[in-house]
């Protein structure tokens, strides 16, 4: 019978090392994972979280870096290029450690190389930097961090003159010493050296600028960094609460579909000459009800994204039709912030009109948001009745990307058309006014 004990044993420990094998992958081999993304008005701090969690990644974010912003997001494919494209519209860049990413604004990191002990150091302190550190501070003084990882690992830390009043040191990390240190003091500008016996914190050295640094574009930081994209769509779609007496309850179309016309006056332009603003932009959504829902990891509770086909979003301008064409998905989101938000990711433009159809990331649709949340959606399913009064932020919005050619000129960057929604009625007819495609 103890010979089964030792068996179970044996086994159990060759499943263990297997296990953190296959888990032990490098940053780099990480971010050529499959992954999606798909999110409406999510805190950039949460996007990052489900992220990490996901694919066993550490991600840091620096101070400067705005955690709260919300970002809707739908993108797929490789890791690294749905990070990118994240990253091109957070107006970020991330960079590439040998244990993890940090993302940081364009311009405002170096890589800080860890440092390599002497060959006569003290066999104790390189052991230490190997070993496993868990730390868990929030607004620590950096003296007071500084005991308890030299209690914890039984080593010497020096701190330089003048640094050790610094305080306010918050993080939360685990991993090899020698890199959860860089990680814990890189946002206090702070960084470490090793002596033969001890290790010395001190300030950052002043960079040492260089014609190559001076002429990279926002985002490229050098070799080791990749720009990341990031998109959300709305993370659930409900009912919305009924609207106030006398307002009709159902729009009478059908018993699977749901038809709203709208009006929605241009504030922003995004460099397209053809939308002037302070005109209008007239419009149809039309939704199914019964549409399927596409399961999103992570956010099960939160966030509803549905596709059918009788989806089907079209606006009107100047006498011209702008129709969304393929997937149009509806979203809802009851996390941080509520929402609804209906999209269509390529679009067929009137004669005279040109754009490329290989950016995933265009948008053209509508989206109904509070920030923060106000309740007025009380769970993911497909509302039948929208009220725009309930919704502090109604918008209409058109994210071209490039290239894209128009009868007054052609854009070069990513373009983005925003209009104020002014009215949202239930469609009184199905019969379409003439206009020139």
């Amino acid at each position: 019978m103890r010979w089964v004990i030792y068996l179970a044993a044996a086994l159990m420990l060759l499943s263990v090392t297997l296990a953190e094998q296959v888990s032990a992958k490098s940053p780099p081999e990480i971010l050529e994972e499959e992954t999606a993304m798909t999110y409406f008005s999510t805190p950039f701090v949460t996007i990052v979280d489900v992220a990490a969690s996901r694919h066993n990644l550490k991600i840091q974010l620096m101070p400067d870096v705005d955690r709260y912003v919300p970002v809707t997001y739908d993108q797929q494919g490789k890791l690294k290029t749905v990070l990118n494209g994240l990253m091109e519209q957070m107006k970020l860049a991330y960079s590439v450690e040998e244990d993890g990413i940090v993302i940081h604004r364009p311009g405002k990191y170096r890589l800080l190389p860890i440092p390599v002990p002497a060959p006569d150091a003290d066999p104790g302190l390189v052991k230490a930097l190997d070993e496993e550190a868990r730390f868990e501070f929030t607004g620590t003084p950096l003296a007071t961090a500084m005991d308890r990882i030299m209690e914890r690992h039984k080593i010497k830390i020096a701190l330089a003159a003048g640094i050790e009043k610094y305080s306010g040191v918050t993080y939360d990390g685990r991993g090899p010493l020698k890199y959860e240190l860089r990680s814990l003091l890189r946002p206090l500008e702070l960084t470490y050296e090793l002596t033969r016996d001890s290790i010395l914190i001190r300030p950052i050295a002043p960079p040492q600028s260089s014609p190559e640094e001076s002429s990279r574009l926002p985002g490229q930081i050098g070799p080791t960094s990749i720009d990341f994209p990031v998109t959300h769509r709305p993370a659930s779609l409900e009912t919305i609460v009924s609207p106030p007496a006398g307002e009709a309850a159902l729009p009478a179309e059908s018993r699977e579909t749901v038809t709203y016309e709208f009006t929605a006056r241009i504030k922003d332009n995004g460099g397209i000459y053809y939308f002037a603003p302070g005109t209008t932009i007239s419009g149809r959504l039309t939704y199914d009800v019964a549409a399927r829902r596409i399961p999103i990891p992570y956010v099960e509770k939160t966030y509803g994204r549905y596709l059918s086909s009788k989806n089907e979003l079209v606006l009107d301008y100047r006498g011209q039709r702008f129709t969304g064409v393929g997937d149009t998905y509806l979203s809802v989101s009851v996390g941080y912030e509520e929402g609804i938000a209906f999209m269509a990711h390529n679009i067929r433009l009137p004669t005279g009109w040109y754009i490329s159809d290989d950016h995933p990331s265009d948008a053209y649709g509508i989206t109904l948001k509070n920030v923060p949340n106000r309740g007025v959606l009380r769970n993911i399913e497909i509302p039948r009745v929208l009220n725009l009064s309930q919704f502090a932020k109604p918008q209409l919005r058109l994210d071209f990307f490039p290239p894209m050619t128009y009868p007054q000129g052609k854009i070069e960057g990513r373009s983005t058309v925003l209009a104020d929604i002014e009215l949202l009625t239930p469609a009184t007819s199905s019969a379409d006014e003439e206009i020139v495609d």
